[in-house]
């Protein structure tokens, strides 16, 4: 039996992680099991991510698994490479530090063979905090990758501006992605080694959507996301927002196609030195005059604030060069 759906897994130095992520390909109830196969993208690791994969091949527990190493640094390349090495028109990416439900397989399957139109689909991501998370990681769930659109099944329309979709668990027709022209020419850099800078999830999705595809939520398709203590830190949501914001002029832009007025982006300019600035006030008057805590979270404002406004600026500086 061919296999229907390709597995991607990027991973880079998080082998701890990936052990765990592998053995729920493991436990899935499949109808067949060689219905799908699950590739290793090893992202020039230094740890022993090699060694982690070579055990689950060794044990053949998982059916099609195939162990690929790219040395370009970067997740864009270890997706880019994923694809090329696809033989499934469905692809979904899972993050190492992903936990999908026992029939997340099946369902993806399920959901591909009955949605024809459809080029990316998201499902339900729970967020599992291995330490009592911070407030403010409560108040910054959606940052890190928590998506719940509740119980129903529906598709994103044309006319909405935003899809809050998280890349850590989400699955593409390979045919959206070629039409998209987004296989042969990217517009923004995703997270390379510990950077965290954005955005690329959000341009595949754009993309996909601009090409004529449908943009789906489904509760079937469920998973967790693995927060560590450190990713709950003030320190660490600051460098998170600000990196996720760094690309809110491009990504409007590549939403729009590229169709985007000078006076439009120096318009959101204004808007976001004003939020800022009005954050940096309260901040300074509110929190460190008068002592009110507001549990890091005019801090974080602060931070997503100055990564907008620094791309807003790169935009008027360098607009991005849409392919006609």
């Amino acid at each position: 039996m061919k296999p229907e759906l390709s597995v991607i897994i990027c991973t880079f130095n998080n082998s701890s992680f990936l052990k765990g992520c592998l053995s729920c390909f493991v436990e899935q109830t499949l109808d067949f099991e060689s219905c799908y196969e699950l590739l290793v993208i090893d992202n020039n690791s230094t740890d022993d991510t090699k060694d982690i994969v070579d055990k689950f091949l060794q044990s053949e527990r998982i059916p099609n698994l195939k162990y690929i190493f790219e040395p370009q640094p970067g997740l864009t390349n270890a997706r880019l490479a994923g694809v090329k090495h696809a033989s499934c028109n469905w692809i979904a990416f899972i993050d190492d530090d992903v936990r999908v439900q026992t029939d997340w397989i099946q369902s993806a399957i399920t959901f591909g063979q009955s949605h024809p139109k459809a080029g990316a689909v998201s499902g339900r991501i729970r967020l599992r905090y291995l330490e009592p998370p911070s407030t403010a990681a409560l108040m910054c769930e959606s940052a890190l990758c928590k998506v719940d659109y509740g119980t129903e099944e529906f598709h994103f329309q044309s006319e909405e501006p935003a899809i809050r979709l998280a890349g850590a668990a989400i699955l593409f027709q390979k045919k959206a992605l070629e039409e998209s022209g987004w296989l042969e020419k990217r517009y923004l850099t995703d997270r390379t080694g510990k950077s965290l800078s954005s955005g690329g999830d959000t341009e595949m999705i754009m993309r996909v959507k601009n090409a004529g595809w449908e943009i789906w939520y489904t509760p079937t398709l469920q998973a967790e996301h693995l927060i560590p203590p450190h990713r709950t830190t003030v320190p660490y949501l600051c460098r998170l927002h600000r990196g996720l914001a760094r690309t809110s002029a491009q990504l409007r832009a590549i939403s729009l196609g590229g169709k985007v007025p000078f006076s439009f982006q120096l318009g959101h300019l204004f808007k976001d030195l004003s939020f800022t600035t009005r954050r940096i006030l309260a901040w300074i008057f509110h929190d460190l005059i008068k002592g009110q805590s507001t549990d890091g979270k005019r801090f974080i404002q602060i931070h997503e604030g100055l990564g907008r406004i620094e791309s807003c600026i790169t935009f008027l500086l360098a607009p991005i060069k849409f392919s006609e």
